[in-house]
């Protein structure tokens, strides 16, 4: 059974059936979850996104058949440890843009989540447990508060795309090398002053609006990348190893006042890389 209102100004929770499977509320003016949703045992898919929700009952562990919860776009100031009790969730856990400083260490239960959003959210830190997500494939991460990464985020083996653009990370963990399937990395305007890792798999990286001051020879072990994103940085010259990158098909170099373009650059554009400088 589905109950859908989306975009109506609800500002008082619609009735539902205690039968329902799929409910959304998406994008309403709601301010008050009311107890008897947590005895709904048969939803699969929860969306109390876009309204002005600031707190989620511990009550929320009640729903153990979720398989997918937003709860993006709201006020609420924390998760409580009960989440962890969704062991169901396989689709989608939706928690941006809200008001969370920290996740709770029970988000590690969650082994079958494949995507976790948690952009827009003053976080500093995230619990180790996040290594514990062994079937994540997608971290979303931008616009929060985040200082650093845990090692532990190596062990989660399926992760393929990792969003931490806008953040205020000065290094990273080196475990992400141990990332056998990551194919995405976005590290915009963060304050990274260098980029040691090789990610042989690695098909996009954008470290724009950072800090670095050089680019290695290591990035000859980048086989797979195809678009490579330097802009905004303080580069000063660029390693030859660019031109050992078969795949490469876009190289932004644009707002690095004082790089020194070199005449082998020529070469790669010839190989058919667009070049912006």
């Amino acid at each position: 059974m589905r109950i859908i209102h989306h975009q109506q100004g609800l500002k008082a929770f619609p009735d539902f059936d205690q039968r329902v499977d799929h409910l959304s509320v998406f994008g309403n003016q709601l301010t008050t979850i009311p107890d008897r949703l947590w005895s709904c045992s048969a939803l699969e898919r929860l969306n109390l996104s876009m309204n002005q929700f600031t707190s989620l009952s511990p009550q929320i562990g009640q729903l153990q058949n979720l398989r997918m919860l937003d709860l993006g776009h709201n006020q609420i100031k924390s998760i409580p440890e009960e989440i962890g009790v969704l062991e169901k969730l396989d689709q989608f856990l939706y928690l941006h843009n809200n008001r969370l400083s920290k996740l709770p260490a029970s988000i590690g239960q969650l082994k079958q989540l494949p995507y976790l959003n948690i952009g827009q959210n003053p976080i500093e830190y995230l619990p180790a447990t996040i290594g514990q997500l062994g079937k994540l494939i997608e971290l979303k991460a931008e616009s929060a508060a985040l200082k650093a990464l845990p090692p532990s985020i190596g062990n989660c083996q399926e992760l393929r795309l990792i969003h931490l653009q806008k953040n205020q990370l000065q290094d990273l963990p080196a475990t992400l090398e141990k990332l056998p399937k990551l194919e995405a990395l976005f590290l915009d305007r963060n304050q990274l002053r260098d980029f040691p890792l090789v990610l042989p798999r690695l098909k996009y990286l954008s470290l724009r609006d950072n800090a670095l001051a050089e680019i290695g020879d290591h990035l000859v072990h980048y086989q797979q990348v195809r678009q490579l994103d330097l802009r905004g940085n303080n580069l000063k010259t660029l390693p030859e190893a660019l031109l050992e990158l078969p795949h490469l098909e876009r190289l932004d170099l644009r707002w690095n006042m004082d790089l020194q373009i070199p005449q082998w650059l020529a070469h790669l554009k010839r190989k058919g890389c667009i070049v912006y400088t």
